[in-house]
């Protein structure tokens, strides 16, 4: 046997140190080949689960998308060439805008629900983008509303800005809102255009009667029926019928007295009256500042923009604009797998239907022996004496 400080002892000791530290490297690299291959298996699910999830949002944007624009295709009457024009306006606002294509083409139901034509309908969707963005609305009840006013008082799609700068203006201004006023010109804009009354005066009115406290459909209401009730008033002071403010304006100058007023305008609109007396130079200058500003709602709408939180909604749409061109890519294809199992279906409908109660057959089977077997727990359970199996259980603890 050799001596402990033989050379063989020594290279023994150091060979089985060596084969130890190659053991612990092995085990050193085994783990970490381990954690390796699972950080790779779990990196795969996730992005397996990742790309299913995507998918499903590609195919639910695109089918919501195309659903909305096939009703603007049956509301516009559009096909073939027209049916694309207002489909690539709803794409390009959604790729250039914070409002997505889906929204786009909302807007343009409403416009062609008003009677727009698809080119008058192509020329509106970008005013009324900017009227939704300033006005702090969605764009369905934006559209809504500048249809409704600009049918009410006969205006053309080339004057849409002017009603918008009117629904602005009026609103920065006063104690309303878009949405308000949109409440309000419904009752009183078509009584406003029979009579002459401008859309700007209109606005105006509408305003000073928020100022003093009375909006939406209220205020509508009231200033409708003053409207009415105007001419009568003129003719009880024996003047030419000039408009509604004129003649409230001529009834104070003459000095009336509530109780005339009262019998002009009646009990129920007297305090919309009043209201208009007290607002007269709030009246004055917002007609003006309506009438000189041309760009409020351009304006207003790129300060909105300008925002750290419409940026995200850009980007959104933008995101969504590029998901869009992938549905449209796959559309074809998708379609195709559709009517192909569609087919399938109709042509195995026998095999499909045995197939069907080949499996409720074995459901009934296997509920049915579960029932047997349950049965005869019960009756084993209610053969037993009295007790015996609360003693059973309290043996066991």
């Amino acid at each position: 046997m050799p001596n402990v400080g033989s050379p063989y002892v020594v290279v023994r000791a150091r060979t089985t140190k060596l084969k130890g530290d190659m053991d612990d490297a092995h085990s050193v690299v085994s783990s970490s080949m381990d954690k390796i291959a699972n950080a790779f298996k779990v990196a795969a699910v996730a992005a397996a689960a990742a790309f299913v999830v995507m998918s499903k949002n590609i195919l639910t944007l695109g089918l919501d998308f195309e659903a909305t624009m096939k009703t603007v295709q049956a509301w516009s009457g559009a096909t073939g060439e027209s049916l694309q024009a207002l489909t690539d306006i709803a794409r390009e606002m959604g790729a250039t805008t914070e409002w997505s294509a889906n929204q786009s083409a909302e807007a343009l139901k409403f416009l062609a629900a008003a009677g727009f034509t698809v080119e008058q309908s192509i020329a509106a969707l970008p005013a009324t983008l900017d009227l939704a963005t300033a006005g702090q609305v969605d764009l369905a009840a934006a559209a809504d509303i500048t249809t409704d006013t600009m049918t009410a008082f006969g205006l053309e799609v080339e004057e849409l800005n002017r009603v918008n700068n009117a629904f602005i203006t009026t609103s920065s201004s006063t104690n309303t809102s878009v949405l308000m006023l949109g409440q309000s010109f419904k009752m009183v804009a078509p009584t406003a255009n029979v009579m002459k009354v401008s859309i700007e005066k209109t606005a105006a009115m509408l305003g000073a009667l928020a100022s003093a406290g009375i909006k939406g459909g209220q205020a509508g209401t009231g200033l409708n029926a003053i409207m009415l009730k105007s001419r009568k008033a003129a003719d009880m002071l024996g003047i030419e019928y000039e408009g509604v403010v004129e003649t409230i304006r001529a009834m104070t100058t003459a000095g009336w007295s509530d109780i005339e007023f009262l019998k002009a305008f009646g009990l129920e609109h007297i305090k919309t009256a009043a209201a208009l007396v007290a607002q007269f130079k709030n009246f004055d200058n917002l007609t003006n500042k309506i009438k000189e500003n041309k760009t409020a709602t351009q304006d207003l709408a790129e300060i909105i923009r300008d925002s750290l939180g419409v940026e995200i909604k850009e980007l959104e749409s933008i995101i969504q604009d590029k998901m869009l061109d992938v549905f449209d890519k796959v559309k074809s294809s998708l379609r195709e797998i559709v009517t192909g199992m569609t087919a399938w279906i109709d042509k195995n409908e026998e095999l499909i239907e045995q197939k069907t109660d080949e499996a409720i057959d074995k459901i009934k089977t296997a509920l049915t022996a579960t029932w047997d077997v349950l049965t005869k727990l019960k009756t084993f359970y209610d053969a037993l004496p009295e007790g015996s199996v609360s003693v059973g259980l309290i043996g066991v603890i």
